[in-house]
């Protein structure tokens, strides 16, 4: 929570908290669910991105998105891969923060038509949209 309000982190941390943040929510969702400890562990970012994604009422992700953000958190995080460019980072960064609140929105029981009507009202969905890193908003 305390990143969203975070402005003097570079947008390379922003992106790295942000998935550590999300990467831990689809962990707890995965114990939640019941699934083994062993296949938890053992579960690469891209499956727990793809957890969070397909929890939320919400589509406006392509369904690569979880590779594509995998890769960039990657690429950041580790030095023998590519870094990604900062236009990706930022809007990977935007993603995560969309999906994220609207994740814990539904959390709350906010409902989904009520979600959808705000989210499409919402600036960087809209910036999303406009510059292809988000689907025209629809409910699942």
């Amino acid at each position: 929570m305390a990143l969203l309000n975070e402005s003097q982190s570079s947008i390379e941390m922003r992106l790295t908290q942000a998935a550590v943040g999300l990467e831990a929510m689809a962990l707890q969702m995965a114990k939640e669910a019941g699934v083994n400890r062993n296949k938890r562990n053992g579960e690469k970012i891209q499956s727990r991105l793809a957890r969070i994604q397909a929890s939320v009422p919400i589509d406006f992700l392509d369904d690569h998105w979880p590779q594509e953000c995998a890769d960039s958190y990657n690429g950041i995080k580790h030095a023998n891969r590519t870094m990604p460019d900062f236009e990706l980072i930022y809007r990977n960064y935007t993603q995560c923060v969309l999906l994220f609140r609207l994740w814990v929105a539904a959390r709350l029981g906010i409902s989904s038509d009520l979600l959808k009507s705000r989210v499409e009202m919402d600036s960087k969905m809209q910036c999303l949209i406009q510059n292809n890193g988000a689907k025209k908003v629809k409910l699942w």
